[in-house]
């Protein structure tokens, strides 16, 4: 995933507009994963791709363009309210 990182309560204090429930199943290029032991951090951003984990196949994160990287961060911004640094992520269920 390639997003944003900001905790449960800085995501419930930001002037989206939306409820944890519309964030959490948001089905445009852009959503919000729970993360963290306790659930108290969100990445908000973009799922670049899923894994079967029973796959013996090595995993490769894809790299967007920089300009893919950008709009990414843009939409989150715009749809969210979110700003800040975004980075890869691996994330497992």
């Amino acid at each position: 995933m390639y997003g944003i990182v900001v905790s449960y309560a800085t995501y419930l204090e930001s002037k989206t507009g939306n409820t944890i429930e519309e964030f959490l199943i948001n089905t445009e290029d852009v959503q919000g994963v729970f993360t963290g032991r306790d659930n108290d951090f969100v990445i908000v951003g973009k799922v670049l791709k899923e894994v079967n984990p029973e796959t013996q196949d090595p995993h490769e994160v894809p790299v967007m363009t920089r300009t893919g990287e950008r709009m990414v961060a843009a939409d989150v911004e715009e749809k969210f309210g979110i700003a800040g640094e975004a980075h890869y992520y691996y994330i497992t269920r």
